[in-house]
Order: C-alpha cells, then sequence, then structure tokens
C-alpha cells in the first residue's frame, strides 16, 4: 500500500514541475512574441493555458482521491499541500501570460507595447520561475531566498513605469493613450506574475518548516 502511494506521489511531482516548466516556457515565448509582434505565435500560445488549466484540474482530482483513499502521513500531507499550492501559483502566471497576449492583440499594429524596460521585466520574471522551479525540485532554500528577493527588481521596475506612464499621460504630447496604458497594463502583469514566484517560494519554506514564510504570500 505504501509502495503504490510513493509512486503516486512521485508522479504528482513529477507532473505539477511539467506544469512547471511548460507555463515557463509559454511566458518565456510569449515575452518574445509580444516583443517582435509575432501575432500568429501568440495566438498558438493561448494553447498552452488551456492545458494548464486542464492539467490543474486533473491533478486536484488526484490530490483528493491520494488522501481519500491512501492515509498519507502528516510529511507526505505537506507535500502534498505544497504541490497543490504551487499548482495554483502556476495557474495564475499562465492567466497572466494569456492577458499579456490579449494586450498584444489589441494593440494597434504601429503602436507596440514592449518598450525594452517592460521587456528586460518580464525576462528578471522567467529568471525568477526558472530558479524558483529548479530549487523547489533540489529542496534549495538558500535559491528559494535569493529569487524572492530577485522580485524587489521587479518592483522597483514595475514603480518606475508607473511613473513614467503617469507622466507621459500627463504631457501635453502624450502618445496615444492607448500605447501608454497598454505598457502600463503590461507591466503591471509582470508584477503579478512575480508575486506568484514569490509564493511559490514561500509555500516550499512553509510546507518545509518555516512557519514564518506564510504570513507574507501575496493574495
Amino acid at each position: 500500500m505504501r509502495t503504490l502511494f510513493e509512486q503516486e506521489l512521485r508522479d504528482l511531482q513529477r507532473d505539477v514541475f511539467r506544469l512547471g516548466n511548460l507555463v515557463c516556457d509559454t511566458l518565456a515565448e510569449m515575452l518574445t512574441a509580444g516583443y517582435r509582434r509575432d501575432f500568429v505565435a501568440i495566438e498558438r500560445l493561448y494553447e498552452s493555458d488551456l492545458q494548464a488549466r486542464e492539467t490543474r484540474m486533473k491533478l486536484n482530482e488526484r490530490v483528493v482521491r491520494v488522501v481519500a483513499t491512501q492515509n498519507p502521513l502528516a510529511a507526505d500531507l505537506r507535500n502534498l499541500f505544497f504541490l497543490t499550492h504551487m499548482a495554483d501559483e502556476l495557474l495564475r502566471i499562465s492567466a497572466q501570460c494569456s492577458g499579456i497576449g490579449r494586450l498584444c492583440l489589441k494593440a494597434e499594429e504601429e503602436s507596440p507595447l514592449f518598450e525594452e524596460d517592460v521587456f528586460h521585466m518580464g525576462q528578471r520574471a522567467v529568471a525568477m520561475l526558472d530558479g524558483a522551479l529548479g530549487a523547489a525540485i533540489r529542496g534549495d532554500e538558500e535559491i528559494l531566498g535569493a529569487t524572492i528577493a530577485m522580485d524587489d527588481e521587479i518592483d522597483i521596475a514595475y514603480e518606475q513605469i508607473s511613473r513614467e506612464c503617469s507622466t507621459r499621460m500627463d504631457a501635453r504630447d502624450c502618445e496615444k493613450t492607448s500605447t501608454v496604458l497598454g505598457a502600463y497594463k503590461l507591466a503591471r502583469r509582470m508584477e503579478i506574475i512575480g508575486d506568484s514566484i514569490v509564493n511559490l517560494c514561500r509555500w516550499w519554506l512553509f510546507f518545509n518548516g518555516c512557519r514564518d514564510s506564510a504570513a507574507d504570500i501575496r493574495v
């Protein structure tokens, strides 16, 4: 019975981290497609969000079944609960990826939204997510802490872009309002993605003994 449970737990871990890789790849590709104005690629990447949603629903059903039928130990429950929280954060990131795609598709063709600072902000988020996934697999608490600290750079960039957009909106020679608002909305989505990555790291720390981490989870 225990052997069966351990196999199911390994399968769940494998599939959740596969979901993580899918979301990380989708985020990186969506940023590149938006920056290059590759609308065909953006449309294709929408399918990844649907796949992520379907995977999350199936994972939830599997976790409920395991808990109900296998009577897991406390340590195993902590692992299962982390996996469910991790999948939730990944789904939130996937939803933001879709939102980025929608913003790019709605933008006028002559008005690109991905300025250099917004694009670099997104690249930082990709690096954070990639680092968080690797650290969670290895159980590397130090890297998880460093990944959390990286979010400060995203927050600073978001605040700077917000101020710049506000200034440009107030200027008499303002560019098209939709372009400025679009750039702001893109930056906001990057900032939300950063928060979800921080949450993923904090959930790992919480379920692995660092009880103060849950108090800093960002909703």
